[in-house]
């Protein structure tokens, strides 16, 4: 996979493939709530290219209106690098619909805390290398616990700021 990427990636037809996944997406959503229960959500891993075009955020938002995939059965995985890259503005149209946002590769680059801080996302998913250390190595292991009570207490500061307990 992470060669087909690459490839897709320099021959300029990343945007295309995810455009294409987008447009399969209502058919495929469709199909598997058919055969399970209406719980269904979908991950999708958002391509680089397609995340930094200027038509990302238009191109979800026309998926959405169609109503096939309800907006809070979306989830979008998207790497952390890329996912600081955009103004997260653009994401919170799509937040505020109830899509969620996981950010990728956590620790793989020099993301930016604070950005991750502000923006509207729903889960981080730490890079390999990061799970293989807090594992192995007590400094990263503490950094994942700060990290962790960091989280837990902004969950606690916004549910009590949005009048909840």
């Amino acid at each position: 996979p992470a060669e087909f990427l690459r490839v897709a990636q320099t021959t300029g037809l990343a945007t295309s493939l995810s455009r294409s996944v987008l447009a399969h997406l209502p058919e495929d959503f469709a199909e598997l709530t058919a055969r399970s229960d209406s719980d269904v959500r979908v991950s999708l891993g958002a391509l680089r290219d397609h995340v930094l075009h200027e038509d990302f955020v238009e191109d979800l938002h026309r998926l959405l209106a169609d109503a096939a995939v309800p907006p809070e059965r979306l989830e979008l995985r998207i790497a952390e690098k890329v996912f600081i890259a955009r103004d997260s503005a653009d994401f919170r149209s799509l937040h505020r619909l109830g899509v969620q946002f996981v950010v990728d590769e956590v620790g793989r680059g020099a993301g930016s805390v604070g950005a991750l801080a502000r923006a509207p996302i729903s889960g981080l998913q730490l890079d390999r290398a990061w799970v293989q250390a807090v594992r192995a190595d007590d400094v990263a292991g503490n950094v994942w616990r700060g990290g962790k009570g960091l989280a837990r207490e902004g969950r606690y500061r916004r549910a009590k700021s949005c009048g909840s307990s």
